[in-house]
């Protein structure tokens, strides 16, 4: 009647937002729940504020990292760990409303195996924990302003993937026929959504039962970083090359193009130019090339930065949106 929830709290350096996390997991309106805290290094005050949450709430499992090894690597711990039937991968920073995990628990007692993925919309929240929007574009009476994929969505995830990562609830058998997240990425959720998708159904509640923060510096902001620096380039273009194998006829190679074709961009823009080859390659592995294409290509070639065009591009989008 009541099967076993597993949250695995992933921290890094989030003692300010941390307390908060976790007691919204106590507070759930669902109780058999198991909740496992992984510190991966933080060097700010987590663990104390960790150790002190333990005091006040001793069943809850703590892993403490001896090094900092990234956030799949992380998670991937706490699933060893994990004796749930369903699974919840919750950022530090992020709160979960009280009905989430019963909503979400009724939600997968109602439906087939073939699902794999329950998931909602959520409220996002500034850093002192002010809502500023949903996750979803909704109009003034809460009505959704955009289709949400449901079901089968394989295609549209590879197309361009619009599913609020902090919101799913996976089954635990899905995350071990993966062999839980790919450890060779610096972060998690395209890949998993690929890989799950291709052979499990998702399911959308149409409600917000999430918090999701918005902090500055997050490894969200980590998309736009210059060079060398951005570590999530590369680990799209791995995720890409995993999706066109798994393509099963040319309509999803073509749907999968679209993402490709953004990355390829992306990695100009912000000067990742080995990158551009490499996207450039893969774009031919699906199709052949556009002349705008060819035209990115040679200016990565010549090393021509548009980056500071590009910031200005990304503030004046902010600002009308």
């Amino acid at each position: 009647m009541y099967p076993l929830v597993s949250v695995i709290c992933l921290c890094y350096n989030q003692s300010r937002f941390i307390e908060e996390a976790v007691n919204s997991v106590i507070a759930q309106t669902y109780k058999n729940i198991e909740l496992i805290l992984v510190d991966d290094q933080s060097t700010d005050k987590s663990v104390e504020v960790i150790h002190q949450l333990i005091k006040k709430n001793p069943q809850l499992k703590f892993i403490k990292n001896d090094k900092n090894i990234g956030m799949c690597r992380s998670f991937n711990k706490g699933l060893k760990e994990a004796k749930g039937e369903f699974i919840i991968d919750l950022a530090a920073d992020d709160i979960m409303l009280p009905e989430r995990i019963t909503t979400q628990v009724e939600a997968f007692l109602n439906l087939k195996a073939t699902y794999g993925v329950v998931y909602s919309d959520a409220y996002l929240i500034n850093e002192k924990g002010e809502k500023t929007s949903t996750f979803y574009k909704r109009n003034e009476l809460g009505g959704l302003m955009e289709t949400v994929p449901t079901k089968k969505i394989f295609k549209e995830l590879i197309h361009s993937y619009r599913i609020c990562s902090p919101t799913i609830m996976v089954r635990k058998k899905v995350l071990e026929e993966l062999g839980g997240y790919d450890e060779n990425l610096s972060y998690e959720d395209y890949d998993f959504f690929v890989r799950s998708s291709r052979e499990y159904r998702y399911f959308y509640i149409d409600k917000p039962l999430t918090l999701k923060r918005e902090v500055a510096g997050s490894d969200s902001s980590s998309w736009y970083k210059k060079g060398s620096n951005n570590t999530h380039l590369p680990s799209t273009l791995l995720v890409c090359k995993k999706a066109l194998w798994l393509c099963k006829n040319k309509e999803e190679k073509l749907a999968l193009l679209h993402s490709v074709r953004y990355h390829f961009r992306q990695a100009y823009f912000l000067n990742v130019f080995p990158l551009v080859e490499e996207y450039y390659e893969l774009i031919g592995c699906i199709n052949e090339q556009s002349m705008i294409d060819k035209i990115i290509l040679n200016l990565a070639r010549k090393k021509i930065s548009l980056y500071a065009l590009y910031l200005f591009y990304l503030k004046v989008r902010k600002a009308v949106d």
